[in-house]
């Protein structure tokens, strides 16, 4: 028989982090403005989660793709959180047309120091998900940034450093700095993990420890929640990701006594709890979202 009473452990911090707020807040304000040039695009997603973008869609919001710069000669083009490179930029000023920039801090940061050791004569090597926003954003800075392959040779570079993107894997990221700080020993490191990302994936694994079961609620298309997954598995292999109370029908909950509850910076807190309020109420519930659509950018 299925027990239908678990004990829930919410992991902290968990859900949205200050630089997801941000954006929502500046893209909610451009929205809401009437005094900013319309139409109003966004480049690519704001955050990694498709509910905020449906909600944002549902309000006029443009999706747009960096082909489609070129095209665009009026209105307002909103920079995401994961940010762009200054090529980017430079192609939107041309046009004369708004600009609205969400970029996280910490993305800042990641794009100011790569500038500053290429000026000081060094190539940087960069570890992230091919295709990422971010990444894309990284390499198009200078053509002295090198997105990093393991079987690929760097020996030739006297001055190198390797940066990552901000939303890996924490403890796979020191493990794998390491083996490459063995094969070239020359080779300078900046672990950029932002603390938000660390936080949660040190949160997440402190409150699965003992858990029959774990939760991580976040949109599949975001690093930020796989990362969270994969960094969990490491001790718990029970561990699931979920967008919403539509997949809790997928999962066993059977000998289940205690479920571990965390979620990914992009994630909506909504969500999260009607999760928890589902597990609460798991032999009655239909599996349906009562979430209204704005209800995710709250």
């Amino acid at each position: 028989m299925i027990n239908t009473k678990f004990k829930i452990i919410k992991a902290h911090p968990q859900g949205f982090c200050d630089g997801v707020v941000r954006a929502i807040n500046k893209t909610k304000e451009a929205l809401n403005n009437p005094n900013t040039p319309r139409p109003i695009y966004i480049l690519g997603s704001i955050v990694h989660n498709k509910e905020i973008s449906n909600a944002f869609k549902s309000l006029g919001l443009l999706t747009i793709t960096f082909d489609d710069i070129k095209d665009i000669k009026t209105g307002t083009i909103i920079i995401s959180a994961h940010g762009v490179s200054p090529s980017v930029i430079k192609a939107i000023k041309e046009n004369n047309v708004n600009i609205i920039d969400t970029t996280c801090k910490k993305v800042q940061f990641l794009h100011e120091l790569v500038k500053e050791k290429i000026n000081l004569g060094y190539d940087v090597l960069f570890m992230g998900k091919e295709n990422h926003e971010e990444t894309r954003g990284v390499l198009g800075i200078s053509d002295k940034v090198h997105l990093y392959k393991e079987l690929d040779d760097y020996s030739k570079y006297n001055k190198l450093i390797l940066v990552c993107q901000t939303t890996l894997c924490y403890n796979d990221v020191l493990k794998e700095y390491e083996t490459i700080k063995q094969k070239y020993p020359q080779i300078e490191v900046a672990c950029e993990i932002c603390d938000a990302t660390r936080l949660r994936q040190k949160a997440g694994l402190d409150a699965s420890v003992s858990s029959d079961l774990v939760l991580v609620v976040g949109d599949r298309t975001s690093n930020n929640a796989n990362s969270l997954v994969k960094t969990i598995k490491e001790i718990n292999q029970n561990c699931y990701l979920i967008e919403g109370i539509k997949d809790l029908k997928e999962i066993s909950f059977k000998n289940i006594k205690t479920v571990t509850i965390t979620s990914a910076a992009s994630t909506p807190r909504v969500i999260t709890d009607e999760v928890i309020k589902t597990l609460n109420n798991i032999d009655s519930t239909d599996f349906k979202t009562k979430i209204e659509l704005l209800d995710y950018i709250k």
